[in-house]
C-alpha cells in the first residue's frame, strides 16, 4: 500500500447484521392508483409541502432528498406565510436570531414563527439549530452564533421559554414528511405549561414522534407502498447506521428494534420548520431534515 494511502475498511451491510425484529412481512400486492397512497392528504389535511426556497441554487426536491413531493406553487405573497416573517433561507447573511423581534413579522404575516424553529437565513445549507435526531436527545442541542461558533441552546431561556408561535398557541402540529403522515399521522404538541407552546415543547414532541418503536403492522404497510422492499432495506441501513453512530451500546440499541426516525433513511439532521396553513386557516409546521 502506498506510503500515506487510508485502508478501506469493509462495511456491514444490513443484510449482516441482526437487529432483533421479526423477519420481514410477506409483500403485500399493492394496486396502482393515480398516486402512491402516501402522498394523499391525512386526516385534518396536514399535507408536508416543500420549502420554496430551501437554497439560492439547489432545488428543493434534491435539497431535502424525499420523494415524491406533494406538488404546489408559491408566490411572493404567500412566502410572508411560510416564513412566519423571518427571511428566507441563505438571504440574510447577517441576521442575527439574538437580535430578532416578533413585532415586525407580525405585522406583516400576522403571526411570527420563532428563529429557533426556522431554518437558517444566513446560510440555507448550514442549520442554525444543531441537532441530529436519529442520534441525539433535545437536550444535547447546539446552535450556531453570527460569528460561528457552536455553543449550547438546549440550556439556554431560549430553548426553555421562548414562544414557537407568536400570538402563543395552546396546540401546534407539526407535519413530518407525507409518508410519516399516512402511516403515523401529524405530531400534535401540548403546551407544558400556561402561556403557549414553547420551542422546548415542539422539539421534545418531535423527538417522541420520531423515536416510537416501529411495528410489524406498521412494515406491513410499508412494505405495500410504492417501492416499499427497497424501502424497507433503506430504513434497515439507517436502523443499523443509527445504533452504531449513538452514543450508547449497539447492541442495546438493535434490540429496540427500527423506529420512525429510520423511515428518514439517514436524512435526520434537523433542517428547520415553516408554517402552512390548514383548511381551516390554522397555521401548523412543516418540518425539514438534511443528511449529515
Amino acid at each position: 500500500m502506498p506510503y500515506g494511502q487510508i485502508p478501506v475498511m469493509p462495511v456491514a451491510t444490513p443484510a449482516a447484521v441482526n437487529y432483533g425484529l421479526p423477519p420481514p412481512p410477506a409483500p403485500v400486492a399493492a394496486a396502482t392508483p393515480a398516486a402512491p397512497a402516501y402522498l394523499l392528504p391525512t386526516p385534518g389535511h396536514y399535507e408536508w409541502v416543500p420549502h420554496p426556497f430551501p437554497h439560492p441554487t439547489i432545488p428543493a426536491q434534491q435539497f431535502f432528498q424525499q420523494v415524491p413531493f406533494v406538488p404546489v406553487t408559491w408566490t411572493p405573497g404567500q412566502l410572508q406565510l411560510v416564513t412566519g416573517g423571518l427571511p428566507a433561507p441563505g438571504t440574510a447573511p447577517a441576521w442575527n436570531a439574538d437580535a430578532y423581534s416578533p413585532a415586525p413579522a407580525q405585522t406583516q404575516a400576522g403571526f411570527a414563527l420563532s428563529p429557533w424553529l426556522a431554518p437558517n437565513p444566513r446560510n440555507a445549507n448550514i442549520p442554525h439549530v444543531l441537532w441530529d435526531t436519529a442520534t441525539e436527545w433535545p437536550s444535547q442541542m447546539r446552535r450556531l452564533t453570527v460569528r460561528g461558533l457552536v455553543v449550547d441552546f438546549a440550556g439556554t431561556p431560549q430553548f426553555a421559554d421562548a414562544l414557537a408561535v407568536t400570538p402563543a398557541q395552546q396546540r401546534v402540529v407539526l407535519s413530518v414528511s407525507p409518508a410519516c403522515n399516512a402511516l403515523w399521522g401529524p405530531v400534535s404538541v401540548e403546551q407544558s405549561r400556561e402561556g403557549g407552546v414553547r420551542v422546548a415543547d415542539v422539539y421534545w414532541a418531535l423527538h417522541r414522534y420520531l423515536h416510537t418503536q416501529v411495528m410489524e403492522s406498521d412494515l406491513a404497510r410499508i412494505y405495500s407502498m410504492d417501492r416499499g422492499r427497497e424501502r424497507y432495506r433503506r430504513m434497515e441501513y439507517a436502523c443499523w447506521r443509527r445504533c452504531m453512530d449513538a452514543q450508547a451500546i449497539p447492541g442495546a440499541l438493535a434490540a429496540e428494534g427500527m423506529k420512525r426516525v429510520d423511515f428518514l433513511e439517514g436524512s435526520t439532521i434537523f433542517w428547520g420548520m415553516w408554517c402552512r396553513r390548514d383548511d381551516n386557516g390554522n397555521i401548523y409546521l412543516c418540518v425539514g431534515f438534511c443528511p449529515p
